[in-house]
């Protein structure tokens, strides 16, 4: 399950926002992004993009408006990430933190849709590999 799936998936709980583009901190001046929508009248938010990890100028928007921007990348790189949404942000909500009730939908869609594994199959993903190649010190 996603972290920005969740935070997303949560946007829609408290917020009602059918359009999200949730964004978390990743340091070094980068975040970790995903574009989201409601699914049909599912109340389950569905990925639109893939998604990825980047500089806030390289974080991709999806056609139309009404977007909401949610997680610790907003507060953190709000300026930089609204600049980029070309009017497209209907509200920054700002800092958000996965919450577990909001895994519960995104994990019976996926059930439905026979993508379960069995948990001694389940692994991690990882949107950036290597956090940094640092010169060795003589």
């Amino acid at each position: 399950m996603s972290t920005l799936a969740a935070l997303a998936q949560g946007a829609a709980r408290v917020h009602g926002a059918r359009a999200v583009i949730a964004a978390i901190d990743a340091r070094m001046g980068e975040v970790y992004w995903g574009a989201y929508r409601v699914a049909g009248d599912t109340g389950v938010m569905a990925p639109v993009l893939e998604e990825a990890v980047g500089a806030p100028e390289a974080v991709e928007w999806p056609g139309g408006t009404g977007w909401h921007g949610v997680g610790t990348g907003w507060e953190a790189h709000g300026e930089r990430l609204e600049a980029m949404a070309d009017g497209r942000l209907a509200a920054n909500l700002g800092r958000a933190l996965p919450d577990a009730r909001d895994l519960l939908p995104l994990a019976r869609a996926a059930w439905e849709r026979g993508e379960a594994v069995d948990a001694a199959h389940a692994l991690p993903v990882y949107l950036r590999d290597r956090v940094a190649d640092k010169p060795r010190q003589r």
